[in-house]
């Protein structure tokens, strides 16, 4: 029988320390607020939607469709009931 070694229970919240903990500047959260701006303005011109949305009815309606559930993609691949059998 071999011995397991004991688990030592995981730190508290209020125990961790590291960079997900450290305080984030207005600098650095208006930086990551203009890049994703930024990505989604061109997200928007690549499927040829204009770069910014004004309209509030049509910024409703792209939400619904954002939120809407997606069909499920067909999957790859061969299933148990479709393999060949050896002849």
């Amino acid at each position: 029988m071999t011995r397991r070694p004991k688990r030592t229970p995981a730190p508290d919240s209020h125990e961790r320390q590291g960079p997900a903990t450290a305080a984030m500047s207005d600098e650095d959260r208006a930086a990551i607020r203009r890049a994703g701006a930024e990505d989604a303005r061109r997200s928007r011109a690549r499927q040829g939607l204009p770069e910014r949305i004004e309209d509030p009815t049509t910024i409703a309606v792209l939400a619904a469709l954002l939120r809407a559930p997606q069909p499920a993609k067909p999957k790859e691949g061969t299933k148990r009931h479709e393999r060949k059998r050896a002849a």
